[in-house]
């Protein structure tokens, strides 16, 4: 009001502004201290039932659960004090995406090798069904049983081996084909 009175309407609009802006920061920082304070205790739940089922990297993956939910509260924060908070969406969406896209390339790459065995398996399982006979490496073997991964085989010896599909499919059946058109050639 003195300053309405004085005639400096400038200095009187900041201080207006600036009154209906306290509530605005007490309410953000309220906001701040529950969601920290709530992003902890999610933080310490994930690390001990992380703990309890024997993962190993549980204080890795707590803390970047962590630092999402404060990311997010941060924006909850800003949105509350009208700071405009694009960019730092869009940082966090790129974050997040390309985080993304590193797992599943490591992935990816990783289980290649598995995949690689369940796919053959099906043609395993087509090509070798149990109470088949092979020869494996100047050894005659049965085959027990094909898993998704491996086969189980039983030399002669009683002894169990075990190969991987990815193996039995391309070494052994194309062996077996090699085999089977050379008798072809010899009987013809």
């Amino acid at each position: 009001m003195s300053a309405d009175f004085l005639g400096i309407s400038d200095l009187s609009s900041f201080i207006d502004n600036l009154i209906a802006f306290i509530p605005k920061l007490i309410v953000a920082f309220l906001i701040l201290m529950a969601g920290l304070l709530a992003a902890d205790i999610v933080r310490k739940m994930i690390n001990r039932s992380l703990d309890r089922v024997g993962i190993e990297y549980s204080g890795l993956i707590a803390n970047f659960v962590y630092g999402l939910l404060a990311v997010m509260i941060l924006t909850v924060v800003l949105s509350q004090v009208e700071i405009q908070t694009d960019l730092l969406n869009s940082a966090v969406i790129i974050f997040l995406a390309a985080g993304s896209l590193a797992i599943t390339l490591a992935m990816g790459l990783g289980l290649r090798p598995i995949a690689r065995n369940v796919v053959s398996g099906v043609y395993a399982r087509d090509s070798f069904p149990p109470g088949s006979l092979l020869e494996i490496r100047d050894t005659t073997a049965t085959v027990v049983e094909v898993r998704p991964v491996s086969t189980r085989l039983e030399n002669e010896y009683s002894e169990y081996l075990v190969i991987p599909n990815f193996v039995m499919v391309n070494q052994l059946l194309k062996g077996a084909l090699k085999n089977s058109t050379k008798l072809e050639k010899k009987q013809g």
